[in-house]
C-alpha cells in the first residue's frame, strides 16, 4: 500500500475516532463499540507479539482497552486515538515482561511448520522466534514499525522516546536480528 493511501486510510480511521469519542461524549453510549471495534486486531497483535502468548495478549489487550475507557474523559486528543491505545498496551506488556523471568516463547507455527515442511513458514518460524527473543524495547519498536507499520512519530510517543532514540532502537534491532538470521535477513519497510 502507498504511503499516500496508508496516510488517508489513518487520517480517516482517526477522524472516525474523534466522531466517536465526541459522541460518546454527548451522551451516545454506543459510540464507543466502534472505537473499540477498530482497534481491537491491533491491540491484541501487539500484545500478542510483545508477550508471546496469546491468554496473557487477550488478558493485557482487555486491560488496555478497560484502562483507556476509564480515561477517556481525561483524553485530551493530542495524540490519535490509536497511538494512545497502543501506548497502553505496551506499557502492560512491559510491566508483565519486567514482572516475569525470561523464558523462550513457544511457537506454534514452528511445529507446524516441521510437519508442513514449506520454507515460508519455517522462514516465518525463525523470525517469530528471533523477535520473541530481543530485548523487551527492541521487541516493541520491531513490533510496532514492522508488523503495525507505526510511523516514527508515533512510535515515539507510544514508547515516550525521542525520534533519534527510536530509530537507534529500530537500527539495534534489525542488527540483532540480522545475526540470529543472516546477513540476507530483510524486514518489510526496511529501506526506510
Amino acid at each position: 500500500m502507498g504511503q499516500r493511501k496508508k496516510l488517508a486510510l489513518w487520517t480517516s480511521v482517526a477522524d472516525e475516532d474523534s466522531d466517536a469519542i465526541r459522541r460518546w461524549r454527548e451522551g451516545d453510549g454506543q459510540a464507543l463499540l466502534g472505537l473499540v471495534q477498530r482497534h481491537q486486531a491491533t491491540v491484541y497483535n501487539v500484545a500478542r507479539r510483545l508477550l508471546g502468548n496469546d491468554d496473557e495478549a487477550q488478558d493485557a489487550a482487555q486491560d488496555a482497552f478497560v484502562r483507556a475507557l476509564a480515561a477517556l474523559p481525561g483524553f485530551r486528543g493530542e495524540s490519535s486515538f490509536r497511538t494512545w491505545i497502543c501506548r497502553i498496551v505496551t506499557r502492560l506488556c512491559f510491566d508483565q515482561l519486567r514482572a516475569r523471568p525470561l523464558r523462550p516463547v513457544s511457537l506454534k507455527e514452528s511445529d507446524s511448520a516441521v510437519a508442513d515442511g514449506e520454507e515460508n513458514i519455517l522462514a516465518r518460524a525463525a523470525l517469530e522466534k528471533a523477535i520473541a527473543d530481543l530485548a523487551p524495547m527492541y521487541k516493541a519498536v520491531i513490533v510496532l514499525r514492522h508488523v503495525e507499520q507505526l510511523s516514527y512519530e508515533e512510535i515515539a510517543k507510544i514508547l515516550n522516546l525521542p525520534i533519534g532514540t527510536v530509530k537507534t532502537h529500530i537500527s539495534r534491532a534489525r542488527q540483532h536480528l540480522r545475526k540470529k538470521l543472516g546477513a540476507d535477513f530483510g524486514l518489510p519497510g526496511e529501506k526506510d
